[in-house]
């Protein structure tokens, strides 16, 4: 998979800070932003991308969770973007860290575009020119 790469390759260069997780991360790339955070454990991750508000302040365009299971795969399941909502193909049971996908073809969807985004994030040199937020 194309994005845990990417995460990896990003923490590694960028310095994760491992207070708020194994890959945390903030990039700044011109006036846009990706974060990646942890939000119940590391195993829950968030990747989200911003841009700068008509205030200057960030607004998350495109934010994504992923579950980390047991085998270390990493499993798309909930997309939100502020002019559609949140649209979760999963639930996820934080007790026995366990991901029940309810939408498997809407789930599958949101795989194939998590591997074209990182696809496209790599392209536009986020490793490269990106600067720690």
């Amino acid at each position: 998979l194309r994005m845990p790469e990417l995460v990896q390759e990003l923490a590694a260069r960028y310095e994760a800070d491992r207070a708020h997780g194994e890959h945390a991360v903030a990039v700044t790339m011109g006036d846009a932003q990706l974060v990646v955070e942890a939000m119940t454990s590391n195993w829950d991750l968030r990747i989200a991308y911003m841009t700068k508000g008509p205030d200057g302040q960030p607004v998350t365009e495109l934010a994504i969770r992923f579950f980390i299971d047991d085998a270390g795969s990493w499993i798309p399941y909930a997309m939100c973007r502020p002019q559609r909502g949140e649209r979760r193909y999963a639930e996820l049971d934080l007790v026995q860290r366990k991901l029940t996908v309810t939408d498997t073809g809407n789930q599958r969807a949101l795989a194939d575009y998590c591997e074209i985004w990182a696809f496209y994030l790599r392209e536009q040199g986020w490793l490269e020119k990106g600067v720690v937020a």
